[in-house]
């Protein structure tokens, strides 16, 4: 069974900016750093097509498992990006990137479609935590914490 979750935040800062660290694969480390830890990410800006087999660990400490990551797309004029991913558990998760102009700002929306059979409920539950934990870390990166 899928689970959704839906998450935005709040950047005082161009959008341009925010997107700039959000497609970078380089902010991806650090951004989930404590929570997740890549090895084989590359070093530069997410691109359409990109198909990634990397390895990640939970914390940077339990054993390194295969996961793959492909961008489906990568869309740089309209600040949008949709992954598709799995291993380490999950048969997919889906996850849906954009980084919308505000009036003061922009927001970032997040919307990550997970199905990890009966673990589901858990990797959701997951998802939440370690994607509200981007935005100080994206805070960080834009100086602004």
């Amino acid at each position: 069974m899928v689970q959704i979750v839906d998450l935005s935040f709040d950047y005082a800062v161009d959008a341009e900016q925010v997107w700039e660290i959000s497609s970078d694969y380089r902010a991806l480390e650090y951004v989930t750093s404590g929570m997740v830890t890549f090895r084989g990410l590359p070093r530069r800006q997410m691109a359409t097509g990109d198909a990634l087999d990397v390895d990640v660990s939970m914390f940077g400490v339990l054993p390194w498992t295969p996961y793959r990551i492909e961008m489906i797309v990568v869309d740089h004029a309209d600040r949008m990006y949709l992954s598709e991913e799995h291993g380490n558990g999950v048969k997919t998760w889906s996850h849906r990137h954009r980084v919308v102009p505000t009036g003061t700002g922009c927001t970032v929306i997040d919307r990550i479609e997970i199905d990890a059979g009966r673990l589901t409920f858990f990797a959701a539950w997951w998802a939440r935590i370690m994607y509200q934990r981007r935005h100080p870390a994206r805070l960080q990166l834009l100086d602004l914490a």
